[in-house]
């Protein structure tokens, strides 16, 4: 009787230490697990803010030559209609009789006043809007510096939180300086207007992102981002209409690319986009032959968008 109590208490004792340990591991597992969830939160955040400064940083050079991913754009004109026409003969004429008569017609020049004052806000409400397509080729450039002035303001806004989460993800505070400090360096280009200090500034801003994107995320994304970095020096040699410095520049953006294009297997979805990323990069290497930068910046903009899905989650 006594033995068989001995057995039965040690087969509750090895139950209960099999539950003990079942518990332990369930613990463990569920704090792993939150860890990892903790991590991949924090980097899909960081991948996010990065996705920003790229996209921030690239519209600011697509603006100073209008590139815009839009195939239409909106037209606002002003249009005068009959009335207002009518008005300001009236007004024309009423000059020719007061100079005649003298200045004995004060009340009716107040009139002439109020009425130009009313046809004047008339004529700002009667616009026309149309759609229109928004071409490269032969396109007036005029570079709006309000609007790229807004952006780096709210560049230096982001950039602060941004800096901090990068440093949790290991990047350098050297690093992160330098990123300040270059951030500086646009800001004072683009108070200055000067258009090629700007596409410099950015392009050395951008130099930054694969290398962040290195330390933290994966050979993916640098390949893309590295890729993308590539392609805007080809965008400045162009702009500058350095034809052989471009040719060199598109062997570069070649070479990356093709870190993406023998892994395309891992950008599930992706692969038309890659194929057709890879036939813009053969048509840019005839550049140097074209010597015209708006036919090059029709193909930028193509391999951007491309780059820019591919890239996308």
């Amino acid at each position: 009787m006594i033995t068989n109590r001995g057995d039965y208490l040690k087969k509750i004792l090895k139950l209960n230490l099999c539950i003990l340990n079942m518990v332990i591991l369930i613990i463990s597992l569920t704090g792993c697990n939150n860890s990892n969830a903790n991590e991949t939160s924090m980097e899909e955040k960081v991948n996010t803010e990065i996705a920003y400064i790229d996209s921030e940083l690239v519209s600011i050079v697509n603006k100073l030559n209008n590139i815009n991913y839009a195939k239409y754009k909106v037209e606002v004109k002003k249009v005068q209609d009959e009335s207002e026409k009518s008005e300001s003969q009236q007004g024309e004429g009423g000059s020719n009789e007061q100079s005649s008569e003298g200045s004995g017609n004060s009340e009716q020049q107040g009139g002439s006043q109020d009425s130009k004052e009313k046809n004047k806000s008339s004529s700002e409400i009667n616009k026309s809007f149309s759609m229109v397509t928004d071409n490269i080729l032969g396109k007036e450039k005029q570079i709006n510096w309000d609007d790229l002035k807004s952006k780096i303001e709210n560049l230096y806004s982001t950039w602060t939180v941004v800096s901090m989460d990068l440093k949790k993800e290991g990047i350098s505070s050297e690093q992160l300086d330098n990123f300040s400090n270059s951030i500086d360096n646009l800001a004072v280009s683009v108070k200055n207007e000067d258009e090629f200090a700007t596409m410099d500034n950015v392009i050395n801003l951008y130099s930054f992102l694969p290398q962040f994107v290195k330390t933290y995320g994966s050979d993916k994304d640098t390949n893309l981002i590295y890729s993308k970095y590539n392609l805007l020096v080809c965008y400045k040699y162009a702009v500058l209409e350095d034809w052989e410095q471009l040719k060199n520049s598109v062997e570069d953006l070649k070479m990356s690319f093709s870190n993406v294009l023998n892994k395309k297997e891992e950008y599930t979805g992706k692969e038309i986009n890659i194929e057709s990323a890879t036939v813009i990069i053969g048509e840019m290497e005839n550049s140097d032959e074209v010597k015209d930068k708006d036919v090059f910046f029709v193909k930028y903009k193509n391999l951007m968008e491309e780059l820019n899905i591919i890239l996308s989650v």
